[in-house]
C-alpha cells in the first residue's frame, strides 16, 4: 500500500513538473522579444550585392526581361548591380512609423528579429517582398494610409513566418484544402522556364482546394512586366495565406 502510494506521488510530482515545463516553454514562445533594426543605403546594397540566398542569380531571362524591359543582354549581374544603386535611407520619421506599425503585428510566434531595406522604384519593381529576414519596403509605402500600411507590412510578416516554419504553415495550408505535390523544376521542367521569380514562395508546385495544379508563371512570354501573371493570389498558397489574413 505504501508502495503503491510513492509511485502515485511519484507520479503526480512527474505530472505536475511537465505542466509548468510545457507553459514556461509555451510563455516565452509567443513572449519572444523580437528586435526591429534598419539597413543604410550601403549595407543594403551590400546585400543585394552578395545575393547570399542567391534569388537573383537563379532568376531566369524572363524574370530580367519583366523587370529591365530589355531584350537583349540582360544578364543578373546586371540586375544586381542597377538594383544595389536603388536602396534609398530611411527617414527617422519613416522609421517611426514602421516600428509603431510592427507594435501592432509582432505577436506572430517564433519569428526572427526583422530587418528593414528602404527601395526605389527600380529594384522588384518597387514591389515589397521579403528576403531572409527582411522586408523591403518602397517609399511609396509612406504615402499610403494606416491602413494600407498595415495591411502592407502584415502581408509581409506572414511571408516571413512562412519562411522560418515551413512545417507549420504546410499543415496550415493542409487544413484550407491546399497540398504540396513536389519540386516545381523536377515535376515541370517545361513550365519552370516561364516561372516567375518571386522571393516569398518555396520551390514547390501545390494543389488548390479546388484540385488545380498552382504554377507561379508569366501569363505573358516574353513578359513585358513583373505582374504579368494570371492571380497574384492564386499564384502560389503562401501568397493566398498572406493576402487572406492581411487584409
Amino acid at each position: 500500500m505504501i508502495l503503491i502510494l510513492i509511485l502515485v506521488l511519484i507520479l503526480v510530482l512527474i505530472l505536475l513538473l511537465s505542466f509548468f515545463c510545457v507553459k514556461s516553454q509555451k510563455s516565452n514562445f509567443i513572449n519572444r522579444s523580437q528586435s526591429i533594426s534598419f539597413y543604410n543605403s550601403a549595407q543594403a546594397s551590400k546585400f543585394i550585392l552578395d545575393d547570399d540566398d542567391n534569388y537573383i542569380k537563379n532568376m531566369s531571362n524572363y524574370d530580367l526581361i519583366a523587370r529591365l524591359n530589355y531584350t537583349n543582354n540582360v544578364t543578373t549581374n546586371i540586375y544586381k548591380i542597377m538594383s544595389s544603386k536603388d536602396m534609398k535611407e530611411f527617414t527617422k520619421l519613416e522609421k517611426n512609423i514602421l516600428m509603431k506599425l510592427t507594435k501592432s503585428i509582432s505577436k506572430l510566434p517564433n519569428m526572427p528579429n526583422i530587418n528593414f531595406i528602404k527601395i526605389g522604384n527600380l529594384y522588384e519593381c518597387g514591389f515589397p517582398h521579403t528576403r531572409q529576414n527582411i522586408i523591403f519596403i518602397p517609399y511609396a509605402f509612406f504615402l499610403k494610409d494606416k491602413t494600407d500600411q498595415l495591411n502592407t507590412l502584415m502581408h509581409e510578416y506572414i511571408h516571413i513566418y512562412q519562411r522560418y516554419n515551413q512545417k507549420e504553415t504546410e499543415l496550415f495550408l493542409n487544413k484550407y484544402g491546399f497540398k504540396k505535390i513536389g519540386n516545381f523544376s523536377n515535376l515541370f521542367p517545361k513550365e519552370y522556364k516561364w516561372r516567375r521569380s518571386n522571393p516569398d514562395i518555396d520551390e514547390n508546385i501545390w494543389q488548390s482546394p479546388n484540385g488545380e495544379l498552382m504554377f507561379p508563371i508569366f501569363s505573358v512570354i516574353p513578359p513585358t512586366n513583373i505582374t504579368n501573371i494570371k492571380n497574384d493570389k492564386m499564384e502560389h498558397p503562401y501568397e493566398w495565406m498572406a493576402y487572406t489574413f492581411s487584409s
